[in-house]
């Protein structure tokens, strides 16, 4: 029975041991954490714009709702015809939004209510022009079809892939300029990275420049097609070393 008693105590001891360890290097892991540098690359590349995407459409008042909504059918698809003889692809314009809608109507001089309505009825286009020296001409076309409304003009890129990598790695490349600069600045060298979290955005810039065949004497409006942008943001950080 006291031999039984004495195995017991040992491996109670043996246990005790462990625990005390693997609390004490538990301990000296909080006490020194992982030294790091953060920091934030930022990375560019240019492209000029190969599409541009244009929003117009048709604004008609009447005293009948059903004139004004048939009108408004029938002068989109009046453009939508000379848009694809412009060589459109049919793809490429989609309706983005259809409103119907009315406005009391006030005596001008008595400031009372007539009884009567006018009603709005709007359509909208979106159309995707991908040859952008066209895009004054596609305007100029539509609004000669009975287009009244423009509502903007963007400009973008088919596949941005190339531009994107480019200025990824320009990013990171910025990213390990900087925390080199802050380490040698602090007397520290870097060590791994230990983390990337990347971000990005399009941003458009201008240039002075018209887009070949518009404004002047070739007939179009006179559209700048402008550099289009990628830029890449990336947060980095590295383990130090003294």
């Amino acid at each position: 029975m006291n031999r039984i008693f004495r195995h017991l105590l040992v491996i109670a001891v043996v246990v005790s041991t462990v625990g005390v360890v693997s609390m004490s290097a538990s301990a000296q892991e909080t006490s020194n954490p992982l030294r790091t540098i953060t920091v934030t690359g930022f990375g560019q590349a240019s492209g000029t714009p190969d599409i541009a995407t244009i929003q117009l459409g048709v604004d008609v008042v009447d005293l009948s709702p059903s004139i004004a909504f048939n009108t408004a059918n029938t002068q989109i698809e009046a453009i939508k015809i000379v848009l694809l003889e412009l060589g459109v692809l049919e793809s490429d314009i989609q309706t983005s939004g259809f409103n119907l809608w009315w406005n009391d109507q006030y005596d001008s001089i008595t400031g009372s209510a007539t009884g009567q309505r006018e009603y709005h009825a709007q359509h909208t286009l979106n159309v995707t022009v991908r040859d952008i020296s066209q895009a004054g001409v596609v305007i100029d076309t539509a609004v000669n079809a009975g287009a009244n409304n423009i509502f903007g003009l963007t400009f973008g890129l088919s596949d941005s892939t190339e531009l994107s990598n480019r200025a990824r790695v320009d990013a990171l490349q910025d990213a390990q300029k900087r925390a080199e600069l802050i380490a040698q600045s602090i007397g520290v060298s870097l060590g791994e990275v230990t983390d990337v979290t990347e971000g990005g955005n399009y941003q458009a810039i201008p240039y002075s420049a018209r887009v070949n065949g518009l404004g002047g004497g070739d007939g179009g409006a006179p559209i700048s097609g402008g550099s289009l942008a990628v830029e890449s943001y990336m947060s980095v950080t590295y383990t130090i070393n003294d």
